[in-house]
Order: structure tokens, then sequence, then C-alpha cells
């Protein structure tokens, strides 16, 4: 009986912790996306607000783990300088870094389909980002 409470309470420590992983290309967040959308709510109801089209908000995801910005007006978005992805048992953080590599807001939970990718920072009622991949 304590052997198995062991190997439970060890598969329990290993699923819960945060396994910090390095920047690769297979993790599909290399190259430019263009900002397109973020939701909120204020308390009752969700909204999704549209970005403008023009000029286009950027955000570049580079292989060496640095950011390029380009006309991103989005608070969050406009002191980070570098980011993280680290790999949990509920999919892919993303951590966004300023230049003295302190962390701005919260981790992520980054999800990539086709050439969307939606950030969701952890909020009380619920809110993402979404961008688009942009073809160069």
């Amino acid at each position: 009986m304590k052997r198995n409470s062991l190997l439970v309470l060890t598969l329990i420590g290993m699923s819960c912790q945060t396994a910090q992983t390095p920047v690769v290309t297979g993790d599909g967040l290399i190259g430019s996306w263009q900002y397109v959308e973020r939701g909120y709510s204020p308390g009752a109801g969700y909204i999704v607000e549209p970005i403008h089209k023009t000029p286009v908000q950027q955000v570049d995801f580079l292989p060496d783990g640095t950011l390029r910005l380009v006309n991103t007006e989005d608070q969050l978005f406009a002191t980070a300088r570098t980011y993280r992805i680290d790999s949990t048992q509920r999919g892919k953080l993303l951590s966004l870094f300023n230049g003295e590599k302190a962390i701005v807001g919260l981790p992520m939970t980054m999800r990539i389909r086709n050439d969307t990718l939606r950030l969701s920072p952890p909020c009380i009622e619920g809110c993402h980002f979404a961008f688009v991949r942009l073809r160069q």
C-alpha cells in the first residue's frame, strides 16, 4: 500500500511541474503574426473587439527568443522584449519578459490552430488575444 501511495504521489508531482523548454520552431510560434482581436468580460457577457487592420499591428517571434513589435499598441506587448515557452500537462504557456528580464503580465495559455494564434492570460471571467500568421 505504501509503495502504491508513493508511486501515485510521484506521478502527481511530476504532472504538476512546469518544464521549461527552449524555444523551438516545432512549437509553430516562430514567425510574424498580425494582432486581429481581443476578447474580455466586463462582468456580464463576453466582448470581442477586432483590432484595426491599418496600420498592421504585428508581433514577430524570433528563433532566439526575442520579440520584434511593429505598431503594436496593446500595453501587454508594448514593454515585452523576449519570450519563453513552457510545456505543461495542459499545454503550452507563453511568458513575456521586459528588457530587465522581469515577467510582463502572467504566463498565457498558447494555442495555434491552422494559422491562428490564441493567447489566453489568466482572467477571472475570461479574456484572449488573437493573431493570424503573416506570410512573407
